[in-house]
């Protein structure tokens, strides 16, 4: 309610961004990170500040959402997708690499070249991680095709 009601404020993104680096209670955090994201995300270095908090923020729930932020509100943008398989391949951390897979998963499973990815990612370089994977996206996925995709790797293993 203070992003939607105070954005125009200078002092409010600021204070945003203080909740999220030093707030005790992980669902200020996470608010705080949802909301830079939505109505700030037209200003130069809001990706840039979202992408640092995916690297180096010490609070999981942060890098999740922030992981999320950028996949959801700058996904039209060519470097989103590239960023986010960087980040599911290299990211220090798992729960991070996972979120990102499951971005891709979301915001790019219909694109065709995306399914070599993915199932290059799951079945070769990380193949532990695959099956739970393939699951959720068998029985959540919207995309019919998505899932039947996930059902045939599901089988094949």
């Amino acid at each position: 309610a203070i992003a939607n009601n105070y954005k125009e404020q200078p002092e409010t993104l600021d204070w945003l961004k203080e909740r999220v680096l030093q707030d005790a209670h992980e669902d200020v955090r996470q608010q705080a990170v949802a909301a830079i994201a939505n109505n700030y995300k037209e200003q130069p270095n809001i990706l840039d500040w979202l992408k640092q908090q995916v690297l180096q923020n010490a609070h999981e729930d942060v890098r999740l959402i922030a992981v999320l932020a950028i996949a959801n509100n700058y996904k039209e943008q060519p470097e989103t997708l590239d960023w986010l398989k960087q980040q599911a391949l290299n990211n220090a951390h798992e729960d991070v690499r996972m979120e990102a897979v499951n971005a891709i998963v979301q915001y790019y499973g219909e694109q065709p070249e995306t399914f070599s990815w993915i199932e290059e990612f799951l079945l070769e370089q990380n193949p532990e991680e695959a099956e739970p994977i393939l699951r959720e996206v068998a029985q959540n996925h919207p995309d019919e095709a998505v899932r039947n995709w996930a059902e045939e790797r599901l089988s094949n293993k």
